[in-house]
This record gives C-alpha cells, structure tokens and sequence, in this order.
C-alpha cells in the first residue's frame, strides 16, 4: 500500500523545478548585473549597492523554497517505505524516530507538517503520552489494539500491541502483550 498522496507531490515537484530554475537564473543574472556595477570605476559608492544586493532577495527566497520543498519530497518518500512496511496498521513514533535516527519531536513536526499540506493519505497522527501514526489499511481493515501489559521482570507498565512479543524498554526482558480477561 502507498500512502503517499501521488497528485501533491507531482504538482510540488513541478513547482520545486520551477523554483529553483527561476531562482537559479534570476540569482544568476542578478548576480553577473551586480557584478558589473562593482567593475565600474567611475564614481562608486557603497550606498549604490543597497538596490541591487535587495534585489537578489526574491531569487535567492526562490532557491531556498524549491530546495525545501524537494527535501519534503524525499521525506515523504523515507515515512512511506517506513509505514508500508508495518503489517498491522500502527506504528509508534518512538520506532519511526529510531528507524529515521531523530528525534521524536522532529519526527513529529515533519509528520504534522506532511499530513496538514496533504503529502500522505490514509493515515492519521494520534499525539499524547505516546505518539503513534495509524494507518487505514485497505488490504486489511482491522486496526491492532493497544494495550497495558507489565513487565514479567521489572514490573513496569508497556504499551504494546496485543499479540506481539516485545522487549521491555527498561530492562529489555521479553515480553508478550496478551490481554488477560
């Protein structure tokens, strides 16, 4: 399954080209002009390149937003060969953050900011004590349930998925999360 949104990311790529083409001509240009104004040697001043040095803002803003926007792109790309990977639907930040090698709030922020600006369908962040992305899973439409279970060893608390096998995050004992009745 795919969860990227295939429509945003074309139309974001051809505007990252865009961007960085037009901010990449303009810097350029723009540049070489300035450039030629500092060769001059007839009555220079430095209060004549105010204009020109301000007119090179709007192309290098151009470079810098068709730049971010392909480093979104290829986050797009890494959360979704993460979470196609997951076979059960949900995937807890604190994995997604260890697989990625950030932080949880990083991971946080990028997965709000793709989400909010429509780069991943069918899925949904659920913030709290422990952050966890859940995904519609078309294939299999049952979602795991999450629950409480205490560590056979320490004795503290995990949040786990039922039927999984797991290791403790305090003492890294096994652990089976079943739901007792």
């Amino acid at each position: 399954m795919d969860f990227r949104n295939k429509g945003t990311i074309a139309r974001s790529h051809i505007i990252a080209v865009l961007e960085l083409i037009a901010g990449g001509f303009g810097t350029f240009f723009w540049g070489v002009g300035l450039g030629m104004c500092l060769t001059q040697t007839y009555g220079f001043r430095l209060t004549d390149l105010f204009f020109p040095v301000l007119g090179l803002i709007p192309h290098i803003w151009l470079l810098r937003a068709g730049f971010r926007r392909r480093v979104y792109i290829g986050k797009v790309n890494r959360f979704n060969s993460l979470l196609t990977s997951d076979a059960d639907g949900v995937r807890r930040v604190k994995d997604l953050a260890q697989d990625l090698s950030q932080q949880e709030e990083n991971v946080i922020r990028d997965l709000e900011w793709l989400l909010s600006h429509r780069y991943l369908n069918d899925c949904s962040l659920e913030r709290g004590s422990d952050p966890t992305v859940y995904l519609k899973m078309t294939e299999k439409p049952w979602v795991a349930k999450m629950i409480q279970v205490r560590c056979p060893n320490c004795g503290a608390f995990l949040k786990m998925r039922e039927g999984t096998t797991g290791k403790c995050e305090y003492c890294d004992a096994p652990v089976h999360a079943e739901e007792k009745e």
